[in-house]
Formats: C-alpha cells, structure tokens, sequence
C-alpha cells in the first residue's frame, strides 16, 4: 500500500508542477503537456523490467544470462550419453517433456523470480533445456509492452526494440488524451499481469518523480533568470 500511496503522491507532485509549466509557457498547452508527460513514459520504459535502469540491449542482454544462470540452477541436463546411461539404470526424464519442465520450474520461482529449489535438480535433456531457455527467452519484454502504445502516441525515443513490442497482442496497454474545456487529461495503463504489482508502482513512483524533479529544477532557473513570474507559482506543500 506505501508503494501505491507514493505513486499517488508523485503523480500529484507531477500534476502540479506540470500546471506551472502550463501557466507559464507561450506554447500551444497540449504540445507542452505531452512533451513532458512522454519523459515520463520513457522512464516507465527504463525502469520496466529487464531494463532497471540501463538500455534496452543491456536489459535484453542481463536477462538472457539470468535465464541461463537460473535454470542451470534449476535442472540438470543430461547429453546423449547420459541419457543412455540412465536407462542403463531403467530410470526415465520426468514425463510429460518440455511444458512439465516449465510448469515446475515457474514452480520453484520465489515473488522476486529467483529459484528457490524445494528438492533436488530435475533432471532433462540438453535438449528439452535449450527449447525451454528459448522460451523464456522469447518472452522477453512482455511486461514493458504495456508502455509501447503511449510510447509510440508521444514519440518516444529511442523506440522500443522488437523483442518488446511483438508482445503487445498479450499485454496492449493503452494511451488517452483528451482536452475538455480547460482541462485535459493524459492516461497511460501498462495492462500487464506482471506478479510484482508493487515493483511496477515503483516504477511509476520513480518515474513520476524523475520528471517532476526536472520540472521544478528548470523553473527554478527561469525564476532565478526572470524568465518567469513567481505569483504564478504553485508551490504547494513542501515536499522533502
């Protein structure tokens, strides 16, 4: 709940000192809003997993070698000659072949996706492992496609790579902007079923944050240059 809370708050924070912006610029309101409301989705694209704060490559790269430490760490694989050896020893793989293999190893994945093995390795073909890294490693991304249709709405650069919005069919996401009177509003939701709904509001919370920080700093600067007129300042409540 503390997660949610802050994201809340941040998303708050953003708003306001958007409004700033907003009310002190001489640009067309709703270019301004969704240039910065797009820092913000690219953010919520770095900080996504396997980004964590790195390039998308390097993302891509490090999750691909925690497939292959982790699953090394889940299953023993045996070549053709130790397959031969094992019914030799009338011993048999684990039935029902690579989709049982994956069924158990999710099994054994801890909240953060870390193995946490409840017994020994279980055994399977080189094989049967490599089809099942593949698999894994083809469902790289699917999570941080929620973002790619505000992405592509705001422009956002450097474009997502293939290997995430291939996966939009499974988790589309959505983008909405709308002007009324006034008012607008700009609505992105990343519609995944990522089991760490926590680590996503931080997500948000952070990038939200980044941003507003960013606001509030070039403000700052326009104030200080008497670029700005200070009564059209919301301040608001001092924020540590």
């Amino acid at each position: 709940m503390r997660t949610k809370l802050s994201a809340k708050i941040e998303e708050a924070r953003f708003k306001q000192w958007l409004g700033n912006v907003l009310r002190t610029c001489k640009r067309e309101v709703s270019v301004v809003a969704q240039e910065n409301f797009k820092y913000v989705i690219r953010d919520c694209f770095s900080l996504t997993p396997p980004m964590a704060d790195t390039s998308y490559a390097k993302g891509f790269a490090a999750s691909k070698r925690a497939i292959k430490k982790d699953t090394g760490k889940a299953f023993r694989a045996l070549t053709e000659k130790g397959l031969a050896q094992l019914a030799k020893r009338n011993q048999k793989l684990p039935s029902g072949g690579m989709s049982a293999a994956l069924k158990w190893y999710r099994s054994q994945l801890d909240a953060n996706k870390k193995v946490h093995l409840s017994g020994d390795k279980r055994l399977i073909s080189k094989l049967q492992l490599e089809q099942l890294r593949q698999h894994l490693i083809n469902n790289i991304g699917i999570t941080a496609a929620g973002w790619v249709k505000a992405a592509r709405e705001l422009n956002v650069r450097p474009a997502p790579p293939d290997w995430v919005t291939k996966h939009t069919g499974k988790n589309p996401g959505s983008y909405q902007f709308r002007v009324s009177g006034n008012s607008l509003s700009m609505v992105a939701k990343n519609t995944s079923k990522h089991n760490r709904s926590d680590y996503i509001q931080s997500t948000i919370y952070r990038a939200f944050r980044a941003r507003t920080n960013n606001i509030m700093k070039n403000i700052t600067k326009a104030l200080a240059a008497g670029k700005v007129d200070a009564a059209a300042i919301d301040w608001g409540q001092k924020v540590r």
